[in-house]
């Protein structure tokens, strides 16, 4: 059947899509029609019932398990090893019978293993993230899947009311600009012009809090949006040198946001901080209310499950994407502790919720000349010439002047490889601090049982 061309609205927003050809309700989940198709919908979901989203979430799972049964071999043995068959797999419930897939898995997999068939590297997006487990992991993703993360997103800023011509300033990773030109880079700023939303600033927040804060009076943002380790730094400079930055909504990203930051960063912006949750693994998983305090869970991108040992409400995130067909992505444990929230939120959403995240704090590391460094920064020196030797890192600061770099090797590297890596991290911590690798069998978790990829020995007071 071949429709018009047409057109979805929500609000202020306005996609337009030219005319496609609709096959049946069976057809390919890795045909960008399916990815289109699905936009209307995932527009109005906000507003349905929970009801609803429980259909779409089963109806969704029934194709994908369909299509990774057939075109991707790591599940067709997974199922197998297990005894099942898609046909088994039917309501939410059914997923358990799946086996959990873990980032280590995931690693050891080559790409004919996880790629659907039909589908060529050559022709999809690459993503190799260490991510905050410091397991190296590669993603691929189809071009027309990499709209829905920028699609989730915008809906996210909608709900919590950013406005036509909202001034935006994202405290970014230094090493983003490098990726500026991938396709979700190009498509979510196309979704933003769409949405109105231009005026979108990039400040690199690796930057001394002095440069971050001068740039952010510049761009007199409306929101501002980063990780909680870099707002509080930056909320600590404002309130210490009385900087006027009066943004109305603070946004938080990527690491765990705790009550002290919270309460520090909205203090010295005088604005309300909401929290997101999300991954390159699923894209986004939850965001917080408006109202503040619930997460609502995006359960028409990823079915969440909460496996706990102990009947708590607290225990690890096993998710399941559902519109990631190139490299499905089924019952994985994303390594991170949650607490289930009640069945519905106060403010009446039709999501699931979450009422509290753990781990994924990342902390500064405090140098020996007075300065702060971001480990993202020694993470990512150290990173590209690590890769294809590296399984498993673990980055410790023991004292101000000595960091030690935990490795569990996937291959022995070589005298060259371990000389590059002890240039490229010497060349970040500066001449005054000794950096050291050390090979290692296993990584112990941390006490809270979730893996700290970076960590600072040194006593706050000492920083």
């Amino acid at each position: 059947m071949r429709a018009p061309g047409w057109e979805c609205k929500s609000s202020h927003l306005v996609v337009k899509f030219p005319s496609v050809m609709l096959s049946s309700p069976n057809m390919r989940m890795t045909s960008a029609v399916r990815v289109l198709a699905d936009f209307p919908r995932l527009l109005r979901n906000p507003r349905t019932s929970k009801e609803r989203i429980i259909a779409f979430q089963e109806r969704r799972l029934r194709q994908l398990v369909r299509h990774a049964y057939e075109n991707v071999p790591y599940y067709r043995r997974l199922f197998d090893d297990a005894g099942i068959k898609p046909r088994d797999i039917r309501r939410l419930a059914d997923l358990e019978k799946i086996p959990v897939t873990t980032k280590a898995t995931l690693q050891a997999l080559g790409e004919s293993e996880m790629i659907s068939r039909g589908l060529s590297s050559s022709s999809l997006i690459k993503r190799q993230t260490n991510g905050s487990t410091g397991i190296p992991l590669t993603i691929w993703r189809q071009r027309a899947e990499q709209l829905l993360p920028a699609l989730f997103l915008w809906r996210v800023r909608h709900d919590m009311g950013l406005s036509r011509g909202v001034r935006v300033t994202a405290l970014v990773k230094r090493s983003f600009r490098g990726v500026s030109q991938s396709v979700l880079a190009r498509s979510l700023r196309r979704l933003q012009r769409l949405a109105g939303i231009r005026q979108w600033t990039r400040v690199d927040s690796t930057l001394p809090a002095a440069e971050m804060a001068k740039l952010l009076e510049e761009s007199a943002p409306e929101v501002v949006t980063g990780y909680p380790s870099v707002l509080s730094r930056l909320a600590q400079y404002v309130a210490d040198s009385k900087t006027e930055i009066r943004p109305r909504l603070i946004i938080s990203t990527a690491e765990l946001l705790t009550p002290t930051v919270r309460e520090r960063t909205e203090n010295a912006f005088h604005a309300p901080v909401r929290d997101t949750y999300s991954c390159y693994e699923f894209g986004l998983v939850a965001w917080e209310c408006p109202l503040g305090g619930t997460y609502h869970v995006c359960d028409d991108n990823v079915i969440v499950e909460i496996e706990n040992k102990d009947d708590s409400e607290t225990g690890e995130l096993i998710g399941t994407s559902l519109h990631f067909a190139a490299m499905p992505i089924i019952r994985y444990r994303l390594g991170d502790l949650v607490t289930r929230g009640p069945a519905q939120c106060r403010c009446g959403a039709p999501f699931s919720t979450i009422s509290a995240i753990q781990g994924r704090t990342i902390d500064y590391f405090p140098l020996p000349d007075g300065s702060m460094l971001h480990p993202h920064l020694l993470a990512a020196a150290v990173w590209k010439g690590g890769f294809d030797w590296m399984h498993q890192y673990q980055v410790v600061q023991v004292q101000r002047d000595l960091v030690v770099m935990r490795v569990i090797a996937r291959l022995a590297p070589t005298a060259d490889q371990l000389r590059e890596t002890q240039r490229a991290a010497s060349e970040v911590l500066g001449p005054r601090v000794h950096f050291a690798v050390e090979l290692v069998e296993e990584i112990p978790d941390d006490v809270s049982g979730k893996f700290c990829a970076y960590r600072s020995l040194v006593e706050p007071e000492q920083a």
